[in-house]
């Protein structure tokens, strides 16, 4: 339980706060005004709207990151407390539980489950972190090949 604690104490990271959708429009707004300022200097606003969408995809980056801890506290808080229930089937702990015993044999499902989860979560933001990159490495060879 000194690791449910742990968690509960930790600060909220609540995605819903900030809408990406909205974000996105905020920035590529930025970015038409910036554009329609300066007609005559094309390569500046060009590089703006890189250096804007560069903004985006770190903001992007950084929420993916907030998604993911949220998520896997969620699964941490949920295998603390089937531990906990699997260790409160014997006076000794779970090395001495009766193999057939149902219950015990439903909890560890449960943290099988559970593990599984885990692992596609992360499998998922490993993906979308590295579109995320593939993104961020784009802009960066468009701005060199703008600023020379």
């Amino acid at each position: 339980m000194n690791a449910l604690r742990y968690i509960k104490s930790e600060p909220d990271y609540s995605v819903g706060k900030d809408n990406v959708i909205s974000r996105a429009e905020v920035v590529l707004n930025e970015v038409i005004v910036d554009s329609s300022d300066n007609p005559n200097n094309s390569s500046d606003s060009i590089t703006s709207g890189i250096e804007k969408a560069t903004e985006l995809i770190l903001w992007q980056i950084s929420k993916l990151n907030q998604m993911q801890k949220d998520a896997l506290d969620g699964i941490l808080k949920a295998e603390c407390q089937v531990s906990t229930d699997l260790e409160r089937l014997h006076l000794l702990g779970s090395r001495f539980i009766n193999p057939a015993d149902p219950q015990a044999a439903k909890l560890k499902e449960q943290l099988n489950i559970l593990w599984e989860k885990r692992k596609r979560i992360e499998m998922d933001f490993f993906d979308r972190q590295c579109k995320c990159l593939e993104k961020l490495v784009s802009l960066v060879g468009r701005h060199k090949l703008v600023k020379s």
